[in-house]
């Protein structure tokens, strides 16, 4: 409700049709923003191949969009299980033919369509984590509660938003990403 005045509600009067329809309408944008409109999309899986191909560069000064930027003959698979109703993340990674060290390197997913770079939107492994993992399987989970709070996303926004969303291993070798994948 907006009040009647800058500094006065009157909950008690009338509503005409007019604004009977925005109250619905703010409830409704409520209620798919916390994603308890749909419950039955509450829990949904992504299985991603991590790929080199999939890597994006992006040239600062023209705009221009390269393909293929990740480290050659690297490959991987994430597994990513989002649960909006408790606001968790559960993953699984492995990856082979990333070259170390990885002091730097960070596993993360981050907001963009395939042709863009994105923010990081959830942290999952940094360079202890990756280090000596080639070929086995990184698992961990991640709580909405982890996501900075300068953002605005929320992990419902991967069940319905997942073509903007991508997950990526960036090395020491490939700071753009030795790999990729768009979970959508």
């Amino acid at each position: 409700m907006q009040g009647t005045e800058p500094d006065a509600c009157n909950a008690a009067g009338e509503v005409n049709r007019g604004q009977l329809a925005s109250f619905l309408m703010r409830s409704a944008d409520f209620m798919e923003r916390e994603q308890r409109w749909e419950p039955t999309a509450s829990v949904q899986t992504f299985t991603v191949a991590l790929s080199a191909e999939n890597a994006v560069a992006i040239d600062e000064d023209t705009g221009e969009v390269t393909f293929g930027v990740g480290e050659p003959g690297a490959t991987g698979q994430a597994i990513l299980t989002v649960d909006a109703f408790t606001g968790t993340l559960d993953w699984e990674a492995d990856f082979t033919e990333v070259t170390g060290p990885f002091d730097g390197a960070v596993l993360h997913i981050h907001e963009g369509a395939l042709d863009q770079n994105g923010g990081i939107v959830a942290f999952l492994a940094d360079g202890d984590d990756l280090e000596g993992a080639e070929g086995q399987a990184l698992t961990g989970s991640f709580a909405e509660a982890d996501v900075d709070a300068g953002l605005d996303f929320r992990l419902a926004d991967l069940l319905f938003e997942s073509a903007s969303c991508y997950v990526s291993l960036q090395s020491d070798a490939f700071p753009p990403g030795a790999v990729r994948a768009q979970l959508g």
